[in-house]
């Protein structure tokens, strides 16, 4: 066990409590999500079976397409999912999460 490990996801937990409403918030948003993991993972497993074959657009392959373009649209608004919680990190003593809610330009995990 490493102590600093159970600390740090303390730290976490316990900034996540405190800021309960910019929780709740992300939870909200999170919960309308689509499951992004099972759609790419479709997404994906399709593009392997007709990656030899001519690719004609029928009804899959249109179906496929907007399934494409919602997950893009999903992806590309996870920036204002996050925004409750990123306002708040700099507060935070976490700094598992202050990492995760910041810019990787300014010096954080989240990608830009």
């Amino acid at each position: 066990m490493n102590i600093q490990k159970i600390n740090q996801r303390l730290d976490a937990i316990e900034d996540l409590i405190e800021h309960q409403y910019e929780t709740d918030v992300f939870r909200s948003k999170v919960a309308k999500l689509p499951d992004l993991e099972k759609l790419l993972a479709k997404l994906y497993t399709y593009s392997v079976k007709h990656k030899v074959k001519a690719i004609y657009f029928e009804n899959v392959s249109l179906i496929k397409l907007r399934e494409f373009r919602t997950v893009l649209r999903h992806l590309t608004g996870l920036r204002d999912l996050v925004s409750s919680l990123a306002n708040k990190s700099k507060h935070f003593k976490s700094e598992r999460l202050q990492l995760l809610l910041t810019d990787d330009v300014d010096g954080g995990l989240y990608p830009s």
